[in-house]
This record gives C-alpha cells, sequence and structure tokens, in this order.
C-alpha cells in the first residue's frame, strides 16, 4: 500500500465539510508514521502531510500549515493554507482563539491554601510571621506578604 492510500485510508468525511484524520492523535492533531530518518520513526503531522501531498511540494522552513476552519483534525487540503507564526496567531486572534481564561485570585485560585477571613485574621495579628506560618500550614514568607499586601492585595 503507497504513502497515499495509506494517508487516505484515514480520512472520514465529517458533517461539516471537513476531512478529518482518524488515525493518532497529539493535542487534537493528527499524527501519521512517514518512514525512517536516521535510525528514528519520521511522524508527521496530518495536516501539513495533507499539504505535501496536495501540493506536491515541501513545506519551506519556518512556515506553518494553518485552517481556516479551525478543526485540528482536518486534512482537506482546500481547508489548508501556508502562513507565518504571526500570521496564524493574528488568524487566531481575528477568530477569537485567543482569549485567555480569566485570572483567578483569593479563594479561587486553584493553588490557594488560605481562604479570605484567614487573610484578615493574618493582618490583625500580632504573632511573629513564624508562628502564623505554622498556625496556617503556609511559609513564612507568604505571610510576610500577606501583612504587607504584596499577596491577597484584591
Amino acid at each position: 500500500m503507497g504513502l497515499l492510500e495509506r494517508f487516505y485510508n484515514k480520512v472520514n468525511r465529517a458533517p461539516s465539510g471537513c476531512l478529518e484524520f482518524s488515525g493518532a492523535c497529539a493535542k487534537d492533531y493528527g499524527r501519521f508514521y512517514v518512514g525512517w530518518r536516521d535510525g528514528k520513526r519520521k511522524i508527521e503531522s496530518a495536516h501539513r502531510m495533507s499539504y505535501m501531498l496536495s501540493t506536491c511540494e515541501p513545506i519551506p522552513v519556518g512556515m506553518f500549515v494553518c485552517h481556516t476552519c479551525d478543526n485540528r483534525a482536518c486534512v482537506a487540503p482546500e481547508h489548508l493554507f501556508l502562513g507565518t507564526q504571526a500570521e496564524n496567531l493574528a488568524d487566531a486572534s481575528a477568530k477569537g482563539r485567543m482569549v485567555a481564561p480569566p485570572h483567578k485570585v483569593g479563594e479561587t485560585h486553584g493553588a490557594a491554601k488560605l481562604t479570605e477571613t484567614m487573610v484578615l485574621d493574618i493582618r490583625g495579628s500580632d504573632m511573629s510571621c513564624r508562628k502564623l506560618a505554622a498556625m496556617y500550614a503556609v511559609g513564612a514568607s507568604q505571610i510576610h506578604r500577606i501583612k504587607h499586601s504584596r499577596s491577597w492585595n484584591q
């Protein structure tokens, strides 16, 4: 079985019109085994492989194969275009895919060990930072930052 046939045996048409790669994936991008190079398995991203197979040309160094459809699994040649990293990021930003998740602070932060009530008690206490640290099971430097409003200063 040739490379082209082996590749397209792992492609299915999606209701969206995309051709989705159904083989191995990493971070939602298809991964396609190409062969061996320098004694190591050569694996290529499926969308990059699709671009090379459809254009019969290698991808220039430093160029990205971008998706017009924003579907990482898509390998439809008409949904792919070459772009620089800056162009890829600008495309993602223009389509609203670069929105950062809200920054969590205080008790809502996943690593928080203290509550707002505890922080208020620490700030109002006359105890040493070491004693408070032992009492709340945090570092003395954290207690110092809380007392001087360098941490939990919302």
